[in-house]
């Protein structure tokens, strides 16, 4: 075993590197799975699946042993089959957490080296580890991965809203799930109020953000080596191609078959009916000024003109 060492988490001091997470964080449909799977290698170890984060702020730290279990009753990890990774002696390790862990903060670091102890591969040790977190309230998600994690690094990723919108309603098409009413105005609602609370970060100098375009629409390399730069790890081609666990990977929400990173050239209202169309020009407008208002972002402040001022800012 690759990174073989004592299996008894609670006997050994957790290494450093365990207190410094990574959060990668951006609206469904967004490339987050994407982007989680071009951090993972080098020096930087990555949670394999999506934290919840927002989930977890629920658990009651009242009864440590019963959050704990239900930590990993949440998990997916043991629910999905990750290339050189023992979920059995994972499965092992996540027993003895239990009853030895009082608080969230505890919890991320010890399970962090519980996968990194589950790795069957040779990895280098990490000076840091990286997860995802999909949607939510974004003001909370960050407020508690900061109250949790005091000066951590977080990488926004942002997309058109309505672009995220149309990758949502064809997911569900090609599953053949029928869309309501509600749905779709909530799908609609969403990735909006996502964008322009994550908006209330572009000053903040702990967070990066790239954009979905810039990700998928030009060399990997020009995005991946300054996120690499800004979370002070050395770069290497591994971020130039999904994996998990350094093994090449096709990103499970991907809508093509293909560990190739690609750019789509649609259109948010391609291949869309009659209705939808309709529905999300009249209600994206309607929730593009709510939210201005709601967050105090400077009236009019479009995706487009966002994304001009992240790349005026990249050029100085």
């Amino acid at each position: 075993m690759g990174n073989s060492q004592e299996s008894n988490t609670t006997a050994v001091e957790l290494p450093d590197w365990t207190s410094r997470p990574v959060l990668i964080y951006g609206p469904r449909k967004a490339g987050t799975t994407l982007l989680q799977n071009l951090h993972d290698g080098g020096e930087l170890l990555v949670f394999p699946i999506e934290l919840k984060l927002k989930e977890l702020l629920l658990l009651d730290w009242s009864d440590p042993a019963a959050s704990v279990t239900q930590y990993f009753e949440r998990q997916r990890i043991l629910g999905d089959q990750f290339p050189h990774f023992d979920a059995r002696r994972y499965e092992a390790l996540s027993q003895q957490n239990v009853g030895n862990v009082d608080n969230l903060r505890d919890l991320l670091c010890r399970d962090a080296m519980n996968v990194f102890q589950c790795v069957t591969c040779e990895l280098p040790t990490p000076t840091a580890w990286a997860f995802k977190e999909v949607g939510g309230p974004t003001k909370q998600v960050v407020r508690a991965f900061r109250q949790h994690f005091y000066g951590a690094k977080i990488v926004m990723i942002l997309r058109n809203p309505r672009m995220v919108t149309r990758s949502v309603l064809m997911d569900r098409r090609r599953k053949q799930f029928r869309m309501s009413w509600k749905r779709l105005i909530k799908e609609i609602r969403d990735p909006i109020r996502v964008l322009y609370e994550q908006l209330l970060f572009l000053k903040d100098p702990n967070v990066f953000f790239i954009t979905y375009e810039d990700l998928t629409g030009s060399e990997v390399r020009n995005t991946m080596q300054p996120v690499a730069k800004f979370l002070g790890i050395p770069y290497s081609e591994v971020f130039e191609r999904p994996t998990i666990f350094g093994e090449p990977v096709v990103t499970r929400t991907s809508s093509q078959k293909t560990s190739a990173v690609f750019a789509g050239n649609h259109q948010w209202y391609d291949d869309l009916r009659l209705h939808e169309r309709f529905l999300i020009a009249l209600l994206s407008r309607y929730f593009e000024r709510h939210y201005q208002r709601k967050t105090g972002a400077p009236h009019r402040t479009s995706y487009q003109e966002v994304t001009r001022q992240l790349a005026s800012r990249s050029a100085a």
